[in-house]
């Protein structure tokens, strides 16, 4: 139960290194400046470009929330108050799994097109898959995004689909039924 009329607040969940896309955050958070509708921008993780990110966050127009790892019952609380989740990978990823979490409580996914991620996510429909990670064009699809915010609410229902194939009792129930009852 978001509010999806106002600002949205944006997350980024992962290793704070280059091939998971923290210094395209980076510039894509530097590009932002004429974007009035981002509220909160939460960064979770750690990891080498963690100083870079702390020492350019000073100079945006919206609040930048860098956290570092977090416990889960602290991370599902970023969770419920984002509406986007980012993850401008170029790592072979299979699928990660903050993409799943996140769906969870109602974050679209805007990820790039890599790996077994679109076998998950509609384009357009339950998240967005990017093949061009650029910053510029991550902004035009969050300019895309701010403009249609019915889209928007309508992406959410999706996601929950998929991110009900993530669960651990579908986990274990796959493994019986085609390992062990094989």
């Amino acid at each position: 139960h978001k509010n999806d009329s106002g600002k949205v607040n944006v997350c980024f969940v992962g290793r704070l290194e280059p091939a998971k896309g923290a210094l395209i955050i980076l510039e894509l958070l530097q590009d932002l400046e004429d974007i009035n509708w981002v509220d909160t921008f939460y960064i979770v993780g750690d990891g080498p470009s963690k100083k870079i990110l702390e020492n350019n966050k000073q100079n945006l127009p919206f609040e930048v929330c860098l956290t570092g790892w977090l416990s889960r019952e602290k991370l599902n609380e970023v969770y419920t108050k984002c509406h986007l989740i980012i993850l401008p990978s170029c790592a072979s990823e299979g699928f990660p799994k903050v993409l799943a979490e996140a769906a969870s409580y109602g974050c679209v996914p805007i990820v790039g097109n890599q790996s077994s991620i679109g076998q998950y996510i509609e384009n357009n429909i339950s998240g967005v898959l990017i093949d061009d990670l650029s910053p510029s064009n991550i902004k035009s699809v969050l300019s895309k995004l701010s403009k249609k915010r019915k889209k928007l609410i309508s992406m959410v229902s999706s996601t929950f689909k998929w991110a009900s194939l993530f669960t651990y009792s579908r986990y274990v129930f796959r493994i019986e039924e085609e390992i062990i009852n094989e």
